[in-house]
């Protein structure tokens, strides 16, 4: 059972929020969570399948890449992506609410919210690469200031516009502060990639040459491991937006926050 802090909390504190709400929620958070990690392994099976496994002629490969079947399957898992990402945050914002967590809750109200977050995405894709068109710094800057938007979108229902403003006042005044709890749940999860890629260079060394069983194996560590760690920056994200709002409206957020039902 997950218990929301009453006040605002340190960079420690807010990381550790993050943690017990990840543990918390894992029953709600693992079957979208291995949607995303199945679709995501699926499409670039089918992509490997379609372009080969060992490309020889880098001009056919481009092209390949460029086929409708290519781009096709990865505008549906980017879709797709942001649809169960929708789910993974609503079914933590539940338990951070002190809902219980369920499988197979919020699937339907991530539909509703779908649009924008579709809306929102590309603004946000068009703001980064813009910032970082404009010396790197400025988009790195916007990433921090934006980062937030899915947790209000889906926690406040504003609309794309409103849930980007949202992100924007929040972080306003505590940009290094979210700059850096991201950073460290970033680093923790390169980590762990790092460990798991370790293991896929040993299960290619063994393989002898099989590239198919090498890539199988492979692909399935990846899967396991996106699974896991798909979460956790949601959580994160899910922990710093409450704890900037207890910043911002103090004991008012907290009587509300309290009236609510469990969901």
């Amino acid at each position: 059972m997950y218990t929301r802090p009453a006040g605002p909390r340190s960079i420690g504190g807010v990381l550790d929020d993050a943690i017990r709400l990840y543990k918390a929620a894992a029953r709600g958070w693992w079957l979208p969570s291995a949607l995303t990690g199945l679709l995501g392994a699926g499409i670039s099976l089918s992509v490997a399948l379609t372009v080969g496994l060992t490309p020889q002629n880098p001009a056919a490969f481009l092209s390949q890449l460029r086929s409708p079947v290519v781009v096709g399957g990865y505008a549906l898992l980017l879709l797709a992506s942001i649809y169960l990402y929708c789910v993974i945050i609503g079914n933590l914002n539940t338990v951070f609410l002190g809902g219980e967590p369920r499988a197979t809750a919020g699937f339907a109200d991530a539909l509703k919210v779908l649009p924008a977050a579709v809306l929102a995405t590309i603004a946000w894709m068009l703001a980064f690469i813009g910032g970082f068109v404009l010396l790197v710094i400025p988009g790195i800057w916007l990433i921090g200031r934006l980062q937030l938007w899915p947790v209000a979108l889906v926690a406040e229902r504003g609309g794309a516009r409103g849930a980007l403003g949202r992100s924007w006042r929040l972080v306003a005044g505590h940009w290094w502060r979210t700059a850096t709890i991201a950073t460290i749940v970033a680093l923790m999860l390169m980590v762990l990639s790092f460990a798991v890629g370790l293991v896929m260079a040993a299960v290619a060394a063994v393989s002898h040459g099989d590239v198919r069983t090498s890539m199988l194996v492979s692909q399935g560590l990846s899967t396991v491991m996106n699974v896991v760690m798909t979460p956790a920056l949601p959580a994160a994200a899910v922990a710093m937006y409450y704890d900037l709002r207890l910043r911002r409206e103090g004991d008012d957020l907290t009587a509300r926050v309290g009236s609510l039902p469990p969901a």
